[in-house]
């Protein structure tokens, strides 16, 4: 494979480095040059900030956790709190991809009602460190 890209799309700022900030830096390690798309700024994230401050500090957060992976970062500023999750659009629109990893827990159930399972484990002994400090640069 001559490009080797990696598209992370994921509904809040912080959910790549808690959910598969290990595999995307193993894979940036692999040679692989990865984008990591957040589809809203976080906005709902907090109590004792408005939605403006809070965007603004999520994104500071999500540039430094990215930049730590290895990462390009992208946010499509979709309202946070409306986002649904249709796995067939999501499914339609990503015919041809390579390999699609889903990396979500919530979202272990498939269209057919039946519970997936996971048959792909990988191990991140060797970045974890890397991997919590990309984690921790969300407040």
């Amino acid at each position: 494979m001559k490009h080797k890209k990696v598209l992370a799309i994921f509904a809040h700022p912080d959910d790549v480095e808690q959910f598969c900030g290990g595999t995307l830096i193993l894979l940036r390690q692999a040679g692989y040059q990865i984008l990591i798309t957040a589809l809203t700024s976080g906005e709902c994230g907090t109590t004792t900030l408005n939605s403006l401050e809070i965007a603004k500090i999520r994104d500071k957060e999500a540039k430094r956790g990215t930049k730590i992976i290895g990462a390009d970062y992208q946010c499509l500023k979709v309202t946070d709190g409306i986002v649904g999750y249709y796995p067939g659009r999501l499914a339609h629109s990503l015919t041809g991809q390579p390999y699609l990893y889903h990396s979500d827990p919530q979202g272990l159930i498939g269209e057919d009602g039946q519970i997936v399972r996971v048959n792909t484990i990988v191990d991140i002994t060797s970045v974890i460190e890397k991997k919590i400090i990309a984690f921790s640069s969300m407040i």
